[in-house]
């Protein structure tokens, strides 16, 4: 049986509410840890937070610092427009007034030269009508008048041309471009010089048959040929190439084409 002495130690041994020393040591121990280590990972979160404060920081001062680079570019840019705007206002002023003046100068100068033209063409008319009667050369028949000689001095190096297509864009380089096409593809003539080309007659409506064109061949020489061959190189087609002949021509050969039919019948 047990004496009190030793029921004493036992139960000094076996600690408060049954817990030995050793355990409770031990357990001391283990929270010492735990403490140490909290306090660790907690000083570690404290310099993160410092690291990314400062870094934080630093980012802020970097943006502040190109905000006011910024602003100052902004500055200067609108100091340049409106150093510049008056100058460029001056020189689109000066660009215009230059382009009125020349735009006036320049019909002026049309104005002018038409009424030289007209000047010459009425000297020239008046000459001719004058000398034409003492000069077999311009005035061959008899039955030409001076006038009636003029006109058909002046279209002695047309041709008109029958059949090419009209459209609602055609202009004179377009035009001219048509008829150059025409003599390459129908005579194989590809340096034929055209000048003056235009539509005679009145616009028709949509559908009729196209206008004729009435150009002037430089080279005489092309001309002839384009002429003497017409009838060869474009028998059978829809185009015709023919003289620019006068009114009063046309009615003299029409009647002599009825003359010989006539003539044919009898």
């Amino acid at each position: 049986m047990p004496t009190r002495g030793q029921k004493g130690g036992e139960d000094a041994s076996e600690g408060i509410h049954g817990f030995s020393i050793e355990k409770l040591a031990t357990m001391v121990m283990s929270l010492q840890e735990i403490v140490i280590s909290l306090q660790g990972e907690l000083h570690a979160s404290k310099e993160m937070n410092l690291t990314l404060g400062h870094k934080v920081e630093m980012q802020n001062m970097e943006i502040k610092g190109l905000q006011k680079e910024l602003d100052a570019v902004k500055k200067l840019t609108l100091q340049m427009q409106d150093n510049r705007m008056p100058e460029i206002e001056r020189k689109m002023t000066s660009l215009e007034e230059e382009k009125e003046m020349l735009m006036r100068a320049n019909a002026e100068m049309k104005s002018t030269l038409e009424a030289k033209e007209e000047v010459l063409m009425t000297k020239w008319k008046d000459v001719l009508l004058r000398e034409a009667p003492k000069i077999d050369l311009v005035v061959p028949n008899a039955n030409v008048d001076a006038k009636e000689q003029y006109e058909i001095e002046r279209r002695k190096n047309n041709v008109v041309i029958r059949g090419i297509e009209e459209d609602e864009s055609e202009n004179a380089l377009s035009l001219s471009q048509k008829i150059t096409k025409f003599f390459e593809e129908h005579f194989a003539m590809s340096d034929v010089a055209v000048y003056a080309a235009h539509r005679v007659g009145k616009k028709r409506l949509e559908g009729a048959t196209c206008r004729a064109i009435v150009c002037r061949i430089l080279d005489e020489r092309k001309r002839a040929m384009i002429l003497d061959s017409s009838r060869v190189y474009l028998k059978g087609s829809k185009f015709f190439v023919t003289e620019d002949r006068t009114p009063k021509e046309q009615e003299r050969r029409r009647q002599a084409y009825e003359n010989r039919k006539a003539a044919q019948n009898a």
